[in-house]
């Protein structure tokens, strides 16, 4: 009975390890080139108080390069949520995205990721002079 539970368990990991691995690989490949960013959605709570959304529509266009970096672009009164220059990253289920000229990292969730659309959410806080702020941010990019 042993026999036959390790050779099984084996399996099974095996199954998952390269099911979580080939999503990876499919977001890498999906994500490859250039983006065009149709809405962003900002939620901020100060104080645990009430929320206050702002949607973005202005397009704006971000490119992921294959080797890990990237570039974004502002047209009009957009705003690009991503850094000018940045590399990037992902897992299976998180894109992150490393700012070049300043230390910050950012860890999206992939909600939702087809060949051609994108949507992606991250949450992050600070503390202010004294208030806590609270930033929850999606953003839907179509492929271009």
């Amino acid at each position: 009975m042993e026999k036959i539970t390790h050779p099984f368990i084996m399996t099974i990991i095996a199954v998952l390890l390269l099911t979580a691995c080939s999503k990876e690989n499919k977001i890498k490949r999906q994500l490859a080139g250039s983006w065009t960013i149709t809405e962003v959605v900002t939620t901020t709570t100060i104080n645990n108080g009430s929320p206050i959304t702002n949607t973005d529509n202005s397009e704006t266009v971000t490119t992921f390069e294959k080797d890990g970096s990237g570039t974004a672009s502002s047209s009009g009164s957009g705003t690009n949520p991503f850094p000018k220059d940045f590399t990037w990253s992902n897992t299976d289920e998180t894109l992150t995205i490393v700012d070049i000229d300043n230390p910050i990292t950012t860890i999206y969730k992939v909600i939702e990721n087809s060949k051609k659309e994108m949507i992606l959410n991250a949450t992050s806080s600070e503390t202010i002079s004294g208030d806590n702020y609270t930033y929850d941010i999606t953003i839907t990019m179509n492929s271009q």
